[in-house]
């Protein structure tokens, strides 16, 4: 389809586009058995190198010598997700080179000795949460915490960014640091109301007109403040004045047409990240939005021999009740008819 008004990366897209869909036409007329046996997950090979990863990483990786609980954070959130047990002398290492980053003030810096940060401060805990040891859990103190928390929250009188978050003392203020300050918030059972007032209004303030939601009030729509904002929305009960069917409608028509993956804002490449980014969405927005009308599905399933477009075949569609996202943004403005309101 031409577009109207072409874009220097729309045409980057759609000359990637044209390059992968030979292999892409390849894949899909396999039998679905072969299709299936292709998608294997390499699961020793993930499970030694995040396991090297704890003791030992390459000098390259000193770059995020500032992130360093996000390398523990990913390391055993990923060794969690593959069933993975951890040894206990690793937990132990891990609780106590955490503890060296606790600011006595409240939250977690980058790594020892650094200033706390809202973004550091979520990795901590999601990794010491994920370890689950008693070790773990008291290392954490929840009451300079909340002081950390209620000191990065820019006051109601800010007409932008009241009840958002910094994501460090004199620091940006976005939608990250709203998420993470109410998910380390949720986590610790430390979500006041005092924490919570005002935050609703800031997300809400924070969606763009086309729906999705943007780093702050003012900026484009982006498929990672998407997610967060979202969660947030969640995590305070759904009480934001979100427009979710605008949202819906925003984040169906971020997947490509080919690769199947997503982009994270309108017109741009689509990117591995935002799998996970804008594929995270739609789970939490099946729990807002009706269920799929899998009957409206079925019918748009193209005929036999029938060409172009995404092709489903009768094994997909009854995935679609798990957790699998169809390769079409038009299938799912069609069956989610709500969601293409707006």
């Amino acid at each position: 389809m031409a577009e109207p008004y072409p874009t220097f990366s729309w045409e980057e897209q759609h000359e990637l586009e044209l390059r992968v869909s030979p292999f892409y036409t390849e894949y899909l007329e396999k039998p679905v058995e072969l299709r299936h046996r292709a998608l294997v997950l390499l699961r020793a090979q993930h499970v030694a190198f995040l396991k090297r990863g704890l003791r030992n990483l390459s000098e390259s990786h000193r770059v995020l010598d500032a992130s360093r609980p996000w390398l523990c954070y990913w390391a055993m959130h990923g060794l969690c997700l593959l069933g993975e047990e951890i040894p206990e002398d690793v937990a132990s290492d891990v609780v106590a080179f955490l503890a060296l980053c606790q600011d006595p003030e409240g939250g977690y810096g980058g790594g020892p000795k650094q200033i706390a940060h809202l973004a550091s401060t979520y990795a901590a805990v999601c990794t010491l949460l994920t370890l689950g040891t008693d070790k773990a859990f008291a290392s954490m103190n929840r009451e300079s915490m909340l002081r950390f928390i209620l000191r990065m929250k820019v006051p109601l009188s800010d007409p932008v960014y009241g009840g958002g978050f910094r994501m460090h003392p004199t620091g940006e203020v976005d939608i990250r640091g709203t998420y993470t300050a109410i998910a380390v918030a949720e986590m610790l059972d430390i979500k006041t109301e005092e924490v919570m007032e005002g935050v609703g209004d800031f997300v809400a303030r924070s969606q763009t007109y086309e729906g999705g939601m943007g780093g702050e009030p003012g900026t484009e729509a982006h498929g990672g403040y998407a997610f967060c904002g979202l969660a947030t929305h969640i995590m305070l009960g759904c009480k934001t004045g979100l427009d979710i069917h605008k949202l819906a409608r925003w984040a169906v028509f971020r997947q490509g047409s080919v690769e199947g993956g997503f982009m994270g804002r309108t017109n741009k490449l689509v990117d591995g990240c935002y799998s996970f980014w804008m594929g995270g969405l739609f789970p939490l927005l099946r729990r807002l939005l009706p269920p799929l009308d899998l009957e409206g599905l079925a019918a748009l399933l193209p005929a036999e021999g029938q060409q172009g477009g995404t092709r489903l075949v009768e094994d997909e569609v009854e995935e679609v009740q798990g957790s699998k996202i169809l390769g079409s943004t038009d299938i799912f403005a069609r069956v989610w008819p709500a969601a293409s309101l707006g």
